[in-house]
This record gives structure tokens, sequence and C-alpha cells, in this order.
């Protein structure tokens, strides 16, 4: 399915202070970044227009896992998908909550470190999850973004493993979750022990950086009962 070229179109926003604020637009919705969020850069669009894509073709609860600014919740919300955005920075869960009130969307925001600290109503309830793990190493083997540490992490494959522990018993059965994965790691290793299954993969590049990743699909099974 094809939607077109993606465009960003930029406009200020008068702030608190004296320095004003871009507005970036994406896909017919508005976004504020910040300095202290990672920003939407190449593998952020990759991901979002796969998650576009499973939107437009389904509808349900979402969850936005590391949120950021809510790219991806802010495209489910629009499509009327119930929305979860977590994340376990407080000022990035600040900009999610900016950016839906800019676009006049709903959706629950959760502080949590992965699942840990979701309410368990959302168990079993998630028909789609989206990730954009870190996948950059510092020499101290802690994950970062953009010089952003994420302290007391493990490496970024152990990071994904967890998660995928994590968010299997949020899944309903048939439930995906898509994560943005290094090209080197092997997709098939990562549920071990989680009770997920490997759909399948999808191999991504962004033309104008050479950034290559997998948008890899897992999925809870249903209950045979």
């Amino acid at each position: 399915m094809f939607f077109g070229p993606m465009r960003t179109v930029y406009e200020t926003l008068p702030s608190s202070g004296d320095r004003m604020q871009e507005i970036h637009r994406l896909e017919g919705l508005a976004y504020l970044e910040a300095p202290w969020v990672y920003p939407v850069k190449e593998d952020s669009l990759l991901l979002f227009r796969e998650v576009l894509s499973m939107i437009r073709a389904g509808n349900g609860a979402f969850l936005d896992l590391g949120c950021g600014c809510g790219l991806n919740g802010l495209a489910a919300a629009a499509e009327g998908w119930e929305v979860l955005m977590v994340d376990r920075e407080p000022r990035a869960l600040s900009l999610a909550r900016s950016n839906l009130a800019l676009n006049g969307l709903m959706a629950e925001v959760c502080i949590s470190d992965l699942l840990e600290g979701v309410n368990s109503r959302w168990a079993g309830r998630i028909d789609l999850a989206a990730f954009n793990p870190p996948y950059l190493e510092t020499s101290g083997g802690l994950s970062e973004r953009e010089g952003l540490p994420l302290s007391g992490r493990p490496t970024p494959i152990g990071l994904v493993k967890r998660s995928l522990h994590e968010l299997a018993p949020f899944l309903k059965g048939g439930g995906e979750a898509i994560i943005l994965a290094a090209r080197e790691w092997d997709p098939g290793t990562l549920p071990s022990g989680t009770g997920l299954e490997l759909r399948g993969w999808k191999e991504l590049e962004d033309r104008s950086s050479g950034e290559r990743f997998n948008a890899v699909i897992y999925s809870r099974p249903r209950s045979s009962l």
C-alpha cells in the first residue's frame, strides 16, 4: 500500500518564553520536538511508515512504547485507535501530552520503565504495539541516542529481549508488536521464552542516509480454546 511522499512542514508557535517553537507537520499530524527528547529522525520515520500502514488497516488498542514525542501514538489516535503512550522520561511524556493537545487527540499517558508500571487493566488488550529501541552503545555498554544516555540499561539487544518478555502479557491473542531492529540482530532468537512468535520482518533503508534496519513483527498466538 502506498501513501505518497512523506512531507514535513515547519511553522512557529509562541512559547512561554522568548524563543519560538517549531511545529512539524507529517501526514496531517502536527508535533513539537524538544532538545531533551530523541528527535524524529530517519529511523523514526522508517518505523512510522510501517506503523501507519498497519493502523490504517485495522483498529483496536495501540501501545506506543518508548513514545518520545508520541508520533506513532498520534497517528493511531487520529485513526480512531485507543492509545496508550509509555515512556520512562517525564519530559518525553510532557511533550507527548503537548502533541496530543496540539492535534485535539486523546490517549492515556503512563510513566514506566518499559511496562513494569503500566496498569494491569491493559493486560491482554493490546492489538498492536510499536517500539523503536535505542540501538547504539557507549563504550561502557549503556544504550544511548543522540548523546542522551539511558542509565542502567542493558545492551540494546538485551533491552529488546526484555521488552518482548514484558510485552507478551499485554498483547491480546493475535496481537502484534512491531520493533525496529538493527540489521545484524537475529530476529528469530529475540523472543525466546516469551511465548511470542516471529511473524516476519521487512528490510528497510533510508535512501538519504543509507541507514538500514529490519522492521520485525512478533505476535501472540491465539488461544486454542
